[in-house]
């Protein structure tokens, strides 16, 4: 079971939820963008669908001082995967400018949780999904006190304005949006 989640199962039902909803919404989601891949947790969750033929994870791997060590276990739990999941060791930012617009299926977001961060991954990988694509992310959350309310605050301005709902939240406080 996942290091962030070791008792519940949360993360991994609501991972598995989202998932499920996305195959049965679109059964041809196969191209997926993660941002925020950290050690492979969830990327294993998405690669182990077989709908989700192609996975690009993107993580800069800056925070602590053990990155050789993050890279290195995130290879080790996507091994089984080798032909569909490809690791890019960048921001957000520059992997976007490699990927053309309406291109993708899926698109989910948990990189830096700070408020502007959030606006950007939104604003940048909105344009790259295609029509009856999804727009997905994790750490939205209505709750009092939720310790990332820049997400929760974002994804409200970002549905707001692009005229856009929340098609489900889960029980691990991912969100889905069709587009």
């Amino acid at each position: 079971m996942p290091a962030w989640n070791r008792n519940s199962g949360t993360g991994i039902a609501g991972l598995i939820g989202l998932c499920f909803d996305i195959y049965h919404l679109n059964p041809n989601a196969s191209r997926w963008v993660e941002i925020g891949s950290y050690i492979g947790e969830s990327a294993l969750i998405f690669a182990a669908f077989p709908y989700v033929k192609r996975l690009d994870c993107v993580d800069p791997l800056v925070v602590g001082s053990k990155i050789k060590d993050k890279e290195q276990r995130f290879k080790e739990r996507l091994r089984f995967f080798k032909n569909k999941v490809t690791f890019h060791k960048t921001t957000s930012d520059i992997y976007s400018k490699a990927v053309e617009n309406n291109c993708l299926d899926v698109v989910y977001i948990d990189g830096n949780h700070k408020y502007p961060s959030v606006v950007n991954d939104l604003d940048l990988w909105y344009p790259k999904i295609k029509s009856g694509g999804f727009l997905c992310g994790h750490d939205y959350s209505k709750r009092p006190n939720h310790r990332h309310d820049g997400v929760t605050k974002a994804v409200d301005e970002f549905v707001d304005f692009h005229d856009l709902e929340i098609f489900k939240t889960y029980c691990d406080t991912s969100f889905l949006i069709r587009v």
